[in-house]
């Protein structure tokens, strides 16, 4: 049995977009979490409400940038593995 190299491509691609989608849903209840573990465990727990606020805001804004490269990584996957399939 030859396995299609385009179709497994088409399929892991189609994987790495789905993780991406996850990632951005996720990205603020991670952003939250991750500022939450910092202030208990970098800033001993005391911090002014503003620092912890835009602290929050860039652990999101990151987790956001992560899923949108993942997002991204799997759709040029699924476009290249469409156009291999269709030549």
């Amino acid at each position: 049995m030859k396995i299609d190299k385009n179709a497994v491509m088409i399929i892991v691609s189609g994987l790495v977009v789905l993780i991406g989608i996850g990632v951005l849903l996720s990205s603020t209840g991670w952003g939250q979490s991750a500022a939450n573990a910092y202030l208990g465990n970098q800033a001993g727990g005391s911090m002014g409400t503003s620092t912890f606020l835009t602290l929050m805001r860039e652990y999101i804004a990151s987790c956001r940038k992560l899923g949108t490269v993942i997002l991204g990584a799997g759709l040029v996957g699924l476009l290249v593995g469409a156009r291999r399939l269709m030549n």
